[in-house]
């Protein structure tokens, strides 16, 4: 073997334990990026489920003061019902020229101010109901956000690409922008 033939063995040797070096390190990067990515999709795994229980608890009130407010109308018609008795009866005696029971005058005093309190009432609570269920929706919207977010890190770690990491963790950060929003939003209500 010839000097000249010597070195370029030697050459290149030095070239592969080079590359091997360089592998090695840039594993050690890809390692340290793997587990961020995965450290970031552990939190955001966590944040999911706690908006995701959120967001099912507001829906359940939701529905339950739906409930409410449907026994309430029924209540509510029967005074209203009674009331319009009353006051045609009162109307029909009136009409005939006869005398009118003062108590039944009263009773319809008491309905008129039972009615407008009962319409109050079936108003706020049916506005609660509405903003319990847009509570619900913020905290659905941030469960959503955060969902992609997790599976954009996995496809970042698949395909070894660290803007879909970025794009994944602004995806975190618009889901937990929604979750605090949601949280905002059910502390109006207490």
């Amino acid at each position: 073997m010839s000097e000249v033939e010597e070195q370029l063995d030697h050459s290149i040797e030095e070239i592969e334990e080079i590359m091997e070096e360089e592998a090695v390190d840039s594993n050690r990067g890809h390692e340290k990026w793997v587990s961020r990515v995965a450290l970031s999709s552990t939190v955001m795994a966590v944040l999911a489920a706690i908006m995701a229980l959120f967001a099912t608890y507001a829906s359940d009130e939701a529905f339950i003061e739906q409930s409410q407010d449907g026994t309430e109308l029924a209540y509510y018609e029967t005074k209203r019902l009674n009331y319009s008795l009353i006051k045609n009866k009162h109307d029909i005696l009136l009409a005939m020229e006869k005398t009118i029971d003062q108590k039944e005058v009263e009773q319809l005093a008491t309905y008129e101010e039972e009615i407008e309190e009962l319409r109050k009432e079936f108003e706020r609570e049916a506005d609660l109901s509405l903003h319990l269920f847009a509570t619900h929706d913020l905290f659905a919207i941030a469960v959503t956000m955060l969902q992609i977010a997790i599976a954009m890190g996995g496809i970042s770690i698949i395909i070894r690409q660290q803007k879909i990491w970025s794009f994944s963790l602004i995806f975190g950060v618009l889901g937990i922008i929604f979750g605090i929003w949601g949280i905002i939003s059910w502390q109006t209500i207490l």
